[in-house]
């Protein structure tokens, strides 16, 4: 579904990305670990198109999107639930949601109940301000805007953070589901290895911008975790 070849990015003079190699299947959940200030995030905007590829390339099902915008990134099936979810405080549930549907390329302009069915939260409280929600409640909208928009790839950037543990494991059995009844490729960039090693198919290790390990989630040993994970 998703294929990153030889990607590398630059801020000015620092090199953030090297050579970068991955592929994210369709009906998988791939985790991207590492400590923090590794590019993970980098690696999400990169994708995204927020921002630019220095070299390289990223296919979508067989397309090389590396000079789409963003915003034509998001029509051709890309989708990013940003670190902080960025929602839209002062926007009802129901009209962040209706933003989401700006990427749809079928027309279609009302909220799938499919989004209700998985977050019923967003039901219940779709006339209630953004910012008026908790943290997981937020999460979950800000996972449904990005669902609204009928993506291919659905890119997470730290879900779990600062997010109860209910509401955590609850995330993780939709985006569990959807890989199956959907048929996309969910890509995550995660910290907490006990959510990679119950919900992940397969992992990344980066550190200083590049791979350093990869392979099935089974094989995500301790090993590997002392060595590239520990401070």
């Amino acid at each position: 579904m998703l294929k990153l070849e030889n990607v590398s990015f630059s801020y000015g003079a620092i090199m953030t990305l090297r050579q970068v190699n991955m592929i994210m299947e369709r009906n998988q959940i791939t985790c991207v670990i590492g400590r923090n200030g590794v590019g993970k995030t980098t690696l999400m905007k990169n994708i995204m198109g927020s921002l630019r590829t220095n070299s390289g390339r990223i296919w979508l099902e067989g397309q090389d999107i590396c000079r789409l915008p963003a915003n034509k990134r998001a029509k051709a099936g890309v989708a990013l639930v940003p670190q902080g979810r960025h929602i839209f405080p002062n926007l009802t549930v129901e009209e962040n949601l209706r933003v989401g549907l700006e990427a749809r390329t079928d027309g279609k302009r009302t909220i799938p109940d499919e989004v209700f069915d998985l977050f019923p939260v967003l039901k219940s409280m779709s006339e209630r301000k953004g910012g008026d929600l908790s943290g997981g409640q937020q999460q979950q909208l800000a996972i449904g805007r990005a669902l609204v928009g009928d993506p291919k790839v659905i890119l997470l950037d730290e879900p779990t953070e600062g997010i109860q543990p209910n509401i955590i494991e609850r995330i993780g059995i939709v985006l569990r589901d959807l890989v199956i009844k959907k048929d996309v490729a969910v890509v995550i960039v995660e910290q907490f290895l006990d959510f990679v090693k119950e919900f992940g198919h397969r992992f990344y290790i980066m550190n200083r911008g590049t791979v350093v390990a990869q392979g099935a989630t089974p094989e995500l040993t301790e090993k590997l975790i002392t060595a590239h994970l520990h401070v």
